[in-house]
Formats: structure tokens, sequence, C-alpha cells
């Protein structure tokens, strides 16, 4: 029940964040100051006292006078102001909700000024006048045509040189591509306004000297949204601190502004900041390796967190005076409280939102509101079933929320509608209700752009069929679902800000239930022994795959930072066998490509084995290999040889004979959950480790991979390391990083090298963008984690994290890539299932075909030791190795060595990439 809850509350905070961001002052502002131009004492007047209304939030009153301006120069042949009168009278008739009104209002302005020859003045209200327009289209879910309006009228803002109208309109365009989840261009736009200069590649990967200089800018006209924006944006992209800092910049600028309304939003934005780094306590809180006072440590943390956020989320409501902010901190604060299970106070609260929201008035805000109430209400039903209310009350509200999007005209508004009205009913399990409502959102699904909602209901009409024992029925849905994940896939970890923390819940499960229902394709055809559709079966099995360790990358980063080759799968491996574990929940199915001609030869095996199993035992292995050998005993103990068994026993031992007679030689793993956190290499069938039988490589998928090998006349390094360090800290000094370097120096003598205090990131940069360096050697401490606030490595006198490595490391041009990148004394942190996919993190983001790296640290004698013989074997002109191959001989003569046999010495390095 928690995993369901868990799905409806995540679809429910991608709202929630969605329509916390809807309150646009700059467009009230940017009204305001239309051109007043009229020399008759009456009509300035009454421009006069219409403003003033405006602004005092009288709005009803306030259409009165702007109709009498507006009559008044009609009256007096006035064109130009009337049209000023006629736009602001539109922009009053949106304030009142009354679009049909504000629509031939601003049609009536915009046909008069177009009649007009041109002029500045002409311009100057035609400019501001399509900011209205786009905000009328905005308001009522046109949300394209809200972006080309505002882009018409940036031309003229541009042509007549007005900077802060241009600013203002640029914020609106940025909130019409977030609306859109065209992220990119959010922050690209942001950036712009804000003048800060910054690569496309660098994207929204702020500096602290980008930061700094933000926060010094002065309080120019739209320096408090554009940072209130930008702060937001940061949020979605990770860099939840600098988020936090420019949001409180804007804050502090909004009270010396004494603007009611941006505080509160401001505030309802930092509650948003503080959940998500509640979360991000939470997850770190769980890991089995920490102490008992270091989780008790990061459980506070969290509670805290969520605590503030509680709080700036009732600051929001006790600060603003507009219904809608009102509401929308609310919900925040109801779906906080279902998030971290507090059932009764949940309980208590949504009655207390429900009465206020029957009273909103219809607009674009207004459904997607009660949309977000109606899930927040679901998962609570969920969670504490009986709830005080009945499923009529829930269809009353979305029932609501269909109404008044079919009378806007908003089709997205009533996509979401009709699918939470699925959702509804697939809770109820009333499947035959649930597809139509889900069919029928989809059905409207191609004429609004919006792949996060298609996606998501897509998955739903295929849990739906699945169900009914539909199966094919399901796996086109989820085909459908996958195809529109692909084709956002640049967007993908930018969906919305909670997609981001939910990836497990909200994403990663259409893949992996995509795959299972295909599985069960493939074993039917595999059982009717129809070898022509197994193949095809387990191809698109594959690319499913395949595409998932692509996505977990790109929601590792937080940003499309990976780029695949999907024209090189099956033409790398000519003597390699490719194992795709697939971990099911009462299953493992192993998937094997062999190196047939003319194209690869797929098999599928299964082990009926369920998940839960499998992470206990790596778990226990894991433990078990980390362990350093105690009283001088190296010999591998009885529990890694049982526990190393038996993983074996799962995932090779059903290919043993087909990976025999096919006669290769290495064996290339695409892993799959926490499968990655232990070596395969250490596997043993009772007599041998795999490593004695195979060289072995990781890889993300083969879709990353550039298939070149590394060539003798390649062997030129840069090497760098530390023995100590200020940055060392409570990792402890690595005694024998001077040997390795050394040695290492005197097997390439094409070297570069920088030892402690020459080990800086300045020193690193530099030589790197002077010489092109196919193989970095480092020799230092470093940490993979599951995200990307974890992944790092240290140089003498810095922490890089892994979101700047490519800068450091990607050199100017880059048709010279590192084709060898090796970390020698890193590890995983201890307890996080996922945590090797910061190895993979690093290797991608380093721009390097292939990563030679530690999952444990390890005694650094022996690590001293094996990179020498690693070196050496591959710089040797008669044995003509590859990377796979030199790491395995490297690795035997570590295992060979009764001082060094125990796996923890020769186990832990993994080569991942490129393997050739």
């Amino acid at each position: 029940m928690k995993k369901k809850l868990k799905r409806y509350l995540k679809i429910l905070l991608i709202g929630l964040f969605i329509v916390s961001m809807v309150i646009q002052p700059v467009l009230a502002r940017a009204s305001q100051e239309v051109l007043t131009v009229q020399t008759q004492e009456d009509g300035l007047q009454l421009t006069q006292q219409a403003k003033d209304l405006y602004q005092a939030g009288q709005f009803e009153k306030a259409v009165e006078y702007w109709q009498d301006a507006a009559t008044f120069f009609a009256q007096n042949r006035d064109p130009i102001n009337q049209a000023m009168a006629l736009s602001n009278l539109a922009l009053t008739y949106q304030k009142l909700n009354q679009w049909q009104d504000a629509e031939s209002t601003i049609t009536q302005s915009l046909t008069l000024l177009q009649s007009q020859n041109k002029s500045r003045e002409n311009s100057n209200i035609l400019a501001q006048t399509l900011d209205i327009k786009g905000r009328l289209q905005w308001e009522t879910g046109q949300i394209q045509n809200a972006i080309d309006t505002w882009g018409e009228a940036a031309k003229i803002h541009q042509e007549m040189g007005d900077k802060a109208r241009l600013a203002q309109n640029k914020l609106n365009q940025a909130q019409g591509f977030q609306d859109l989840g065209l992220y990119p261009k959010v922050c690209q736009t942001l950036l712009q306004v804000l003048e800060v200069e910054q690569s496309i590649e660098q994207g929204c990967n702020l500096s602290e000297n980008t930061v700094k200089f933000l926060l010094d800018q002065p309080n120019y006209a739209w320096k408090l949204e554009g940072l209130r924006s930008l702060g937001n944006l940061l949020l979605v992209v990770g860099q939840i601190e600098q988020s936090q800092m420019l949001l409180e910049a804007s804050l502090q600028i909004a009270k010396q502004q004494e603007n009611q309304e941006a505080i509160a939003t401001i505030y309802l934005n930092l509650g948003n900041t503080e959940r998500s780094i509640a979360e991000r306590e939470r997850r770190l809180s769980v890991k089995d390796g920490d102490s008992d006072r270091v989780s008790q440590t990061k459980r506070q943390a969290h509670l805290e967190n969520l605590e503030k956020a509680s709080s700036l989320y009732q600051a929001a409501v006790e600060s603003s005076s507009v219904l809608q902010t009102q509401i929308q901190a609310q919900l925040n604060q109801l779906s906080l409280l279902i998030d971290s299970q507090q059932w009764s106070e949940a309980e208590q609260l949504w009655p207390l939102v429900y009465e206020p929201l029957k009273t909103l008035p219809p607009s674009r805000s207004g459904i997607y509101t009660q949309v977000n109430f109606a899930n927040s209400l679901l998962a609570l039903q969920l969670a504490t079933s009986p709830l005080n209310l009945t499923m009529e009350t829930i269809d009353k509200i979305l029932q609501n929320a269909v109404t008044q999007a079919q009378n806007l005209g908003d089709i997205k508004g009533q996509a979401y509608a009709f699918g939470t009205f699925g959702k509804l009913y697939e809770q109820a399990q009333q499947w035959k209700i649930a597809e139509d409502f889900t069919q029928q959102a989809l059905s409207i699904a191609p004429t609004y752009n919006s792949p996060d909602i298609a996606y998501q209901f897509s998955w739903q009409l295929g849990r739906i069929r699945k169900q009914q024992g539909d199966r094919k029925g399901a796996i086109a849905a989820y085909q459908n679902a996958f195809n529109t994940l692909q084709s956002l896939r640049s967007d993908l970890v930018a969906i919305n800000p909670e997609v981001q923390f939910s990836f497990r819940e909200s994403v990663e499960p259409v893949y992996r239930e995509l795959v299972d229902l295909q599985l069960q394709e493939a074993n039917g055809f595999q059982i009717a022994g129809d070898s022509q559709n197994l193949q095809l079966q387990i191809r698109d099995i594959r690319q499913v795959i395949e595409s998932l360790q692509l996505a977990e990358l790109n929601n590792f980063f937080r940003d499309a930072c990976v780029d695949a080759n999907p024209k090189i799968i099956d033409k790398v491996a000519k003597t390699a066998a490719i194992i795709y574990p697939i971990i099911l929940p009462e299953r493992l199915e192993i998937i094997v490509s062999f190196p047939t001609e003319p194209e690869a030869t797929f098999k599928l095996y299964t082990t009926q084995v369920n998940r839960e199993e499998i992470n206990q035992t790596v778990r226990k292995l894991q433990g078990e290999l980390i362990q350093p050998p105690t009283d001088g005993n190296t010999a591998t103990t009885p529990e890694i040889f049982t526990l190393t068994r038996q993983v074996y026993d799962w995932l090779i031992r059903p290919a043993e004979v087909d990976l025999k007679n096919s006669q290769v030689d290495t064996l290339v793993f695409v892993l799959d959950g926490s499968l990655r956190n232990i070596p395969m290499g250490s596997l043993y069938d009772g007599q041998e480790f795999l490593v004695e039988k195979y060289a072995i490589a990781l890889t993300p998928g083969l879709q990353l991979l550039n298939p070149q090998p590394l060539t003798q006349e390649d062997l030129r390094a840069f090497l760098g390391g530390a023995t100590d360090a200020p940055t060392f800290g409570e990792f402890g000094t690595l005694p024998a990083v001077d040997q390795e370097l050394n040695q290492i120096a005197e097997t390439i003598p094409n070297h570069e090298k920088r030892q402690n205090e020459e080990f800086t990131r300045e020193n690193l940069q530099n030589l790197i963008n002077q010489l092109p360096f196919p193989v970095v050697h480092l020799a230092t401490h470093g940490q993979f984690g599951s995200n990307a606030e974890e992944t790092f490595i240290l140089t003498y006198n810095d922490r890089i994290d892994v979101r700047t490595l490519d800068q450091l490391l990607r050199k100017p041009d880059e048709n010279t890539p590192i084709e060898l990148l090796v970390l020698s004394a890193c590890e995983t942190v201890k307890g996080d299932d996922r945590a090797a996919l910061g190895l993979a993190g690093i290797a991608v983001r380093a721009g390097a075909r292939s990563t030679l790296a530690t999952l444990w640290t390890v005694e650094d004698q022996s690590t001293a030791n094996l990179m020498v013989d690693f070196y050496q074997e591959l710089a040797n002109p008669q044995q003509k190795s590859n990377k796979a191959q030199a790491l395995r001989t490297a690795q035997l003569n570590l295992l060979n060595n009764d001082i060094t046999r125990h796996p923890f010495y020769w186990a832990p390095f993994v080569l991942v990439g490129n393997w050739q």
C-alpha cells in the first residue's frame, strides 16, 4: 500500500509545485505602467482614478472608470489612449476572472492599434497590450499561444530599447516555458534577464561566483521576480542551497518594498525548498552503514526541515490576502502532512481547505488547485481508509474542475481532471469506468503539449488493463508511456520539481513494469520455440532497460547530460557477451547477448528469487567484502564463499554452459539495482572466481559507448594525488600514493605529475587545458553515492563535486576525449543500494571513454601494486592487452599472492565503460 500511496502522492506534488509558481506580480506591474498621453484633463483624471482603484484591488469599481475613460477617448477621437484604456480594462476583467469580457476587450484594443499609423506611442501601447493578451492566454491554458504573443511584444520592447518592460516580458515567457516543461529554455531566459553570461553547456549549474554576482547586483525593478524565478528553477535542477540563497535574497527585497503578495509567494517557495532539503535528509538517514548516532542526527535534521517547511507555508497563508495563494499554501501543508504520514493532522486540515476552495472563481489556477486537492484526498483515503469523506466528494470536486476547464477552453486542465477521475476509479477498483476516464484524458492529449501528463495517464491505462488481464493492451499503453518519456528525455528530470525526488515512484516503474510484461511475452515465445519473435521481443526489452540506465543517470544529475549513440549497439562486442540482469519483484531475469554473425543472438534465463532476497544477500556480501582480513589470515572466509556462490548461482549458473560454448573471453555487465554494489569478478562457481575465467567490465549501457580502443601511443598521462591533505579529514591518509604515482611514472614516461600540495584543482585544470592527456590517474579519496550531492573527489585543497567534474576534465578540443580515467582510492557510500550509480555518474560526467575505480577503499600498498601491474600490462607491446584484460591480469597477480588473495584486496577494482 505504501508504494501505491507514494505513487499518487508524488503525482499530486507535481501539480502543487507547478501551481505554487502561478502568482505573477510582474504582469500586473507591466500593465500598471501603460502610457497615459492625454492632454485633456478629464481623460487624465479618469485614467488616474482607474489606476488607483486597480492598485487598491477594487477591480469592480475600476472597471467602471476604465469604461468611462475608453468612452471619453473614443468621443474625443483619441484611438491610442482609447486602446490604452481598453487594454487596462481587459486586464481588470482578468482580475475578476471574466474571461470572455477580457478577450473581447483586448481584441477591440488590438484592432484599434493595428489600424493606426506606426508611431512610438502606438508601439508602446501595442507592446503592453500584447503582454496583457499573453497573460489572458496563459490564464486560460493557452500556454504556447501566450509564449508566441509575448514573443511579439518582446520584439517591440527590444526595438524601443525598453529594458524594464523587456525584462518583465521575458520573465513571463520563462513562466510559460516552465509550464511546458522546457527547463533549458527557462534557464536560458532567466539568466539573460539577470544578465548572467553562461554557456549552454553549463546549463543552470551556477558557480559560487555567479551566485555572488546575482546577490550583489543593485535592486533594479525586475530583480525580485528574477531571483525568485531563478531560485525556483535551481530547486528543480538540484542546486538546493543556491536556490535557498536566491529566494531569501528576493524575500529581503520584497520586505524592503513592503510587497505583501510577493512576500507570501516567496514564503511558499521557501517552504518547497525546505521540503526538498527534508527529503534529501530523509534519504541520507536510511543508510545501513551509518552509526546510530549519525542516523539519529540525520533523522532529526529531516524532522526539523519538515517543521520549517510547514512554518513557511503557514507564513504564506498569514501574509497573503489573495485566496488562491492562501489555499495553495494550505494545500502544500496538506501534502506535506501526507508525505510525512501525519495522518490525523491531515484529516483535520483537509476540511479547512475544502470550504474556501468551493468559493474560488473559475481560472486556470483554480482548476489545478481543485485537481491537486482531489489527488491529496485520494492519497489520504488510500492511507487512512475509512476516511470521513466519500467518493462522491472527490467526484464533485473533479466534476467542477472539468466544467470550469471546458468553459475556459483549457484542454490541458480537462485532461488532468479526466485522468484524475480515472485514478479515482482505479483506486476504487472499478476498472471499466477507470479505463474510460483515462482514455478520455488521453484522447485529447495530442491537442496540448504536456508529455508529463500524457506519460502518467498512459502508465495509468497500462496498470488498469493489466488488472483486467489484458496483457497486450497493457503493453501497448506502457509502450506509449515509454515512448513519451523517450521523446522528452532531454527534459525528463525537469518535468517538474517533485519528479526529482520521486523518480523511483513516478518514472522508473514505467520502465520496469513494461519490461515485466514484455518478459512474460518473451517467455511465452521461448516456451513455444518461436525464435524469431523471441529475438525481436528481447531487442525491445533491451532498449527499455538501456533507456532506464540513461534515465537514471539523467535523474542523478538532474539535467540531460547523457548523450546516447544507439547506432553502435551490437557492433562493439566481438569476443564479449553482454549480460543484463533484470531484478523484478518475484524473479530475476537474465538476458545474455552472444556475439554471433551477422548480428547478436539473445537468450533469456529466469531465476526464481524475489527482489528482497537478492537485496539482502547483496548487502550481506558487500558487508563481508569490505572488511579487511584480521590477524594476518588473508584466506577468503566461508561466508564470502557462500554468498558469492549464491549470487553466481542466480546470475551466471543458468547461462554457464552457453557462455562456455560461445568461447567469449570477456563478460560485460549492464547491472541493475543493488547488483551494482558488488564486483562481478568476485562471484564464485565453487572452484574459481569469475575473474579467473573472464575479463570483466561494467557499462551503464552500450548506448553510451565509444568503441575506440586505447592504443599504446595514447599512454600519455596526467598523474595526480596526495598522501594527506587538509580536505581528507575522516577519510584518513594514503601513505602509498607517492610510491604508486612514482612507479606509474616509470611505466609511462610521457606524463605530467602533480603530488600533494601541487595536486590542486587549478593545476589539474590548467594542465588538461594545455595538453591532451588520454589517461588521467587520480590517486585520492573520493566517494560515490546515489545522488550528486554525495559524489565527489578530493584534491589537496578542494572538493570537486560530480557536476563540475566535466568542466575540470573535459578538454577544450572535444575531438580528444579522455580515454581512461583512473580513480584509485574511492569508495561507495555504505548502506546505499544505489551508491554505485555515482561511479557511473562520474564516468559519464568526466567525458571519459573508460573509468577504472574502486568500490571501496583498499589497503593502499596493494592498490599501488595493482595499478603498476595494470599500466605495465597496457604498455607491453607483446601482450596487446585491452583495458579489461590488463585489469584482469593485475587482479590475478593479487589473487595469486598469499598476502593479497582475499577479495578485499583485488575485487573492488571495476572498469566502467569501453573495455577495449
